[in-house]
């Protein structure tokens, strides 16, 4: 029976909050997309997420990863690729991280997902990772009411309990473009079903990492991952040197310039702060910035001559 609940009573719910499987990064009970080119190191940062969750380790030397039983379908690859992969990463063969490979998964087939729901279930499966997208279903990805019924398998297994990643591929390259959340390829009811999407873009040895959307808490500032391979040993590394935090919204860092110019002299009329920012923020931008920063009462507006009007910081 539905049962519509008062404002009041829905305050009082205790109801959990955000809780991750790598910390700002990855949230948990949801669904992730890790996406990227060919050969943008994929499927080496799932094997090593796996590894970090399954032995509660940190991520890349820097994220912590609360420990969980991990299990990896991949649909994509080989089992000899798979393995090279997993010693190259020198991954213990004694943590609880378990493999289906080839294994013609397929979320949208009613049998199979309800027979992987009900092991992630009895099993207490953390992560479920899954690799590729493009390789875990038999819809058109470019049809949104086709990818609704995929979410659904997905989102079996997270009512069973488990968060879920998977890889995906981007849109063709535009040179010099920028990549956002919706590169990734196929529907943009993808975009719109995923709790949390992470690009990735390689540079030789340097990964840079974006997460693009995050719907439980502020996104984290781009960060950059090393490959350090050691050849004689045959092993890689995945180590960032960056500082990891949250990103600043971009109308922030515009306030922060403008609180600078006023920082400089006390009262500025609009004509100088446009003049002091020129080529940094257009006018068009400058005006409704004062009046938010006027609203939030960041700033102070009092009238001059001829209509002007002057700004000074409380």
């Amino acid at each position: 029976m539905i049962q519509p609940i008062k404002l009041d009573e829905f305050i009082k719910k205790d109801i959990e909050k955000p809780s991750w499987v790598a910390e700002r990064l990855i949230p948990k009970k949801g669904t992730t997309f890790l996406a990227g080119y060919p050969e943008s190191f994929k499927t080496w940062i799932l094997i090593e997420l796996a590894r970090c969750v399954a032995s509660g380790g940190l991520l890349f030397g820097k994220i912590p990863c609360p420990k969980g039983k991990v299990l990896i379908i991949n649909e994509e690859d080989n089992e000899s690729y798979i393995k090279n992969r997993i010693l190259q990463l020198r991954i213990r063969s004694s943590l609880e991280i378990y493999l289906l490979i080839g294994q013609g998964i397929k979320v949208d087939d009613p049998e199979k997902i309800n027979f992987l729901s009900r092991w992630v279930k009895e099993n207490n499966i953390t992560l479920v990772c899954l690799d590729s997208f493009a390789r875990i279903h038999t819809k058109e990805e470019n049809i949104s009411n086709q990818i609704a019924m995929v979410f659904e398998g997905i989102n079996q297994l997270k009512k069973a309990g488990a968060s879920v990643l998977i890889t995906h591929h981007l849109r063709k390259k535009v040179n010099g473009q920028q990549l956002t959340a919706h590169d990734l390829r196929g529907s943009s009811d993808i975009l719109a079903a995923v709790d949390c999407s992470i690009t990735m873009q390689a540079e030789g040895d340097i990964i840079t990492i974006n997460q693009n959307k995050l719907r439980t808490d502020q996104k984290l500032k781009p960060f950059a991952v090393e490959a350090l391979f050691n050849r004689p040993a045959n092993s890689l590394e995945l180590i960032c040197h960056d500082e990891i935090g949250v990103s600043v919204p971009k109308q922030e860092i515009d306030m922060n310039k403008i609180l600078a110019v006023l920082d400089k002299q006390e009262h500025r009329n609009r004509g100088e702060i446009v003049e002091c920012l020129k080529g940094s923020l257009s006018s068009k931008k400058i005006d409704p910035l004062l009046k938010r920063m006027v609203q939030k009462n960041m700033i102070k507006e009092t009238p001059g001559k001829h209509n002007a009007k002057f700004y000074f910081k409380i």
